[in-house]
């Protein structure tokens, strides 16, 4: 049922697309031309290429044939009058032209003069003349040269179908109009080759897993984009720069199959038929390069050269196109079936667009923007499910690791915990055997600390200072209920406003009073300070007592206190600990905490 309900997702999006771009390609072909400040201009007559002639008229322009002679002209007049200075547009497309009106050459306007550069320019162009004051009875001679220079056969009736009488603005505008949908079609595939683009780099500096497939899909969508929006009849009238025009149309047409290539690999499972693709994209990868220097620096002829490529493109199409048809027999996953079948439906439509070419030598667009369309919408759909996949994994394994981390600070607090209570309870036991009575007010005060406290003892989450200096009051009042004045404390606290582990200050006191005050026989002073710089927090317990085995040395194997202080506060604040030893007496430790850590920063902005 699944499969069915699949299967008809794909045939149901498939045929939409279709209809749509066929649509959309019906009224490109239907569009009528409306009349204004630019109007179209016909001429009937005859016309002559070697020993070939016949007659010329609207219906037959795309039927004249030049045969073997690089030349052709025709006789014949206009459709009707030309006033004077009106400015006549012809439509060159590889080859040259000059029109005589009764015998006299008509000069071609300055400001749209295309240079016989020895690069041979493949795409097409616009050349205008002044008219002299023509009218329908005055015999016209269009001469076209150049129809077999390299590259191969041109077709003459482009020119002829494409004689127009107005201004330059005014003919922008129609061919503008004319090739609206194109248009659309270009920026849609340029936006979405963008987003795709920018979207992988988001994922990537945000750290998400996200596929390569990105790159490929948003490179192709974008050499697409740049590819359908060059238009040589519009794009010519506002850019006079024909040589940067074709080195885009080409580098555009290269970069379409070079990435197309890159994003179907990803999709093909069996070793040979990868490896067959992969040498494909090196070969087109060596053709690229051996194009960019030949091109730039004028080496290579642009129509020879797109010949080569085209040809190229045709086998390279036809071979990734039986790959993908035997990748898709052996496939069982849905995403890379679907997307393997819109694979074969984009090079079906590249591999018409190429035929079409080669007869026409005109390119529909159309039909390869409705392919890399469908293309794009199939792939979209399968990256969207492989990142949403990666990112569940990611999600999972993130939570395994805060797991692992809470499973770590269990066992580290289940260690402390009850060494702070054994602790509590060895002062208490030596009173019972001084101070029957002190020893049973200290029982009591312990118990309500419990009562009151034993919440916090247990947090495996960090817990305001406040909370952790009521611990250490609690020790050290036991404390100097045992030692009395050999205890000396002081505090300057001037930061508040802060987590920390739970029980990570009273174990640092406990070692300074345990092994280094009171190995002293007039005691000592401890003291805790506080304060912050633009970066972290800083905790400070020092003392003056004796120096103190319990930081290193043989003896602090037989102590929880540091080690265990020091990987909770780097596994739940990412903060350090550093310890201090003075030459002869005292030891200073230090707890830095990080300002970066989310946990402090939401609690000291809510205080």
């Amino acid at each position: 049922m699944g499969k069915i309900l699949y299967e008809k997702k794909e045939i149901i999006l498939a045929v939409i697309v279709g209809i749509f771009f066929a649509c959309m390609m019906l009224l490109s072909l239907t569009y009528k031309e409306k009349t204004g400040d630019i109007d179209r201009l016909y001429i009937s007559g005859t016309f002559e290429s070697g020993e070939i002639t016949g007659n010329v008229e609207k219906k037959t322009y795309g039927k004249i044939l030049s045969g073997h002679s690089d030349s052709l002209t025709v006789r014949g007049h206009f459709n009707r009058d030309i006033p004077y200075g009106s400015q006549i547009f012809l439509y060159l497309y590889g080859f040259r032209a000059a029109v005589l009106v009764n015998g006299e050459e008509i000069p071609v306007n300055e400001n749209m003069v295309w240079p016989d550069n020895r690069i041979y320019m493949a795409g097409g162009r616009w050349q205008s003349i002044y008219s002299n004051g023509i009218r329908r009875d005055d015999e016209v001679e269009i001469r076209i040269t150049g129809l077999l220079s390299r590259g191969g056969k041109k077709n003459p009736g482009i020119l002829l179908d494409n004689l127009y009488v107005g201004d330059r603005y005014s003919l922008f505008r129609l061919q503008l109009e004319k090739a609206a949908l194109k248009v659309a079609g270009a920026f849609i595939l340029l936006f979405m080759g963008l987003f795709l683009i920018s979207g992988l780099i988001l994922l990537k500096a945000i750290r998400i897993p996200a596929s390569n497939s990105y790159l490929a899909s948003g490179g192709l969508l974008a050499a697409g984009g740049v590819c359908s929006l060059i238009d040589f009849k519009y794009i010519t009238l506002i850019c006079d720069n024909i040589f940067i025009l074709d080195i885009l149309t080409e580098l555009s047409q290269l970069l379409i199959l070079l990435f197309l290539l890159m994003s179907l690999r990803n999709y093909v499972k069996e070793e040979k038929r990868y490896d067959l693709i992969s040498k494909l994209l090196y070969i087109w990868e060596l053709l690229i390069i051996i194009y960019c220097p030949l091109r730039l620096f004028g080496i290579a002829d642009t129509v020879i050269f797109s010949g080569v490529s085209l040809l190229a493109a045709f086998f390279l199409c036809l071979i990734a196109f039986s790959c993908l048809l035997a990748e898709n027999k052996g496939q069982q996953g849905k995403r890379i079936k679907m997307v393997l079948h819109s694979g074969m439906i984009l090079l079906l439509c590249i591999l018409l667009e190429i035929i079409n070419c080669c007869f026409t030598q005109q390119y529909w667009i159309l039909l390869f923007e409705g392919g890399l369309f469908y293309y794009t919408v199939i792939q979209i759909y399968a990256i969207a499910g492989y990142t949403k996949e990666r990112m569940e994994k990611a999600r999972m394994a993130d939570q395994l690791e805060k797991e692992l981390v809470q499973s770590q600070i269990s066992i580290l607090l289940s260690q402390i915990q009850p060494h702070f209570i054994y602790n509590v309870l060895v002062v208490i036991k030596h009173l019972c055997d001084v101070d029957t009575s002190l020893a049973k007010e200290t029982i009591t005060e312990f118990a309500l600390y419990l009562r009151g406290n034993m919440d916090s003892l247990g947090k495996k989450q960090n817990i305001p200072f406040e909370e952790e200096m009521k611990h250490v009051d609690v020790y050290l009042s036991l404390e100097r209920k045992r030692f009395e004045d050999k205890i000396r404390v002081e505090k300057d606290i001037r930061v508040w406003d802060f987590l920390l582990p739970t029980l990570s200050i009273q174990p640092i006191v406990e070692n300074s009073i345990r092994h280094g005050i009171t190995k002293k026989e007039d005691g000592g002073t401890i003291r805790i300070a506080t304060w912050e710089n633009e970066e972290e927090i800083i905790v400070e317990i020092s003392d003056d007592g004796v120096f103190n085995m319990d930081y290193q040395g043989p003896e602090r194997r037989s102590h929880i206190g540091i080690d265990n202080v020091r990987k909770r506060i780097q596994v739940m604040c990412g903060g350090r600990v550093e310890v201090g030893m003075g030459e002869k007496e005292g030891t200073t430790v230090t707890i830095h905490l990080p300002k970066g850590d989310e946990e402090n920063e939401s609690y000291h902005s809510g205080r």
